[in-house]
């Protein structure tokens, strides 16, 4: 299972950390923290979308908080989310949102990558109808959950849902 190994990767890498905790200062260990074992999650999120169950989601969110606590050397009972706000640090769920949509966005503006652009077709392509959501991109019908779950299903979901001035865009 891929988010097993991602999982697995960060906690060891984490783990091989533990033993520098009290060498460098907060601001450090954020970076550290964001470039060692946040990434792992950074780089596969996108791709995972809307696939990745509740139970996956819930322990890459348990990495990032024993992340949290690594960085500001908390005990496993105190509360991680003031400090999360503090290295201005996302929740994961929502961080896998962000990546998403500024990867829908990028296929849509540069193209890049062509294989997910020809998956996002706009309204006015499918349809000869001029409506008022014919810049919005199209919605496939899907009749069971797993097309729910699907990119060519969730990503229009989500990017519809941005606002137009976030959509117009252009870097």
């Amino acid at each position: 299972d891929h988010v097993t190994q991602a999982y697995q990767r960060a906690l060891g890498r984490l783990r091989g950390l533990y033993r520098f905790r009290d060498l460098s200062p907060h601001e450090s260990k954020i970076k550290i923290v964001g470039s060692l074992i946040l990434s792992v999650f950074y780089y596969c999120y996108p791709a995972y979308g809307n696939s990745i169950g509740k139970s996956d989601i819930d322990r890459i969110q348990r990495v990032q908080n024993s992340a949290i606590r690594f960085i500001y050397g908390l005990r496993k009972r105190d509360r991680i989310t003031p400090y999360r706000d503090a290295a201005c640090l996302m929740p994961m769920e929502a961080r896998c949102k962000v990546l998403t949509c500024c990867l829908i966005h990028k296929a849509l503006t540069l193209g890049v990558p062509g294989y997910l652009r020809g998956k996002l077709p706009s309204r006015q392509d499918v349809s000869d109808r001029i409506t008022r959501q014919n810049s919005e991109l199209h919605m496939p019908r899907v009749h069971r959950e797993v097309g729910r779950r699907g990119f060519t299903y969730f990503a229009p979901a989500l990017y519809n849902t941005l606002p137009l001035d976030i959509k117009s865009l252009t870097s």
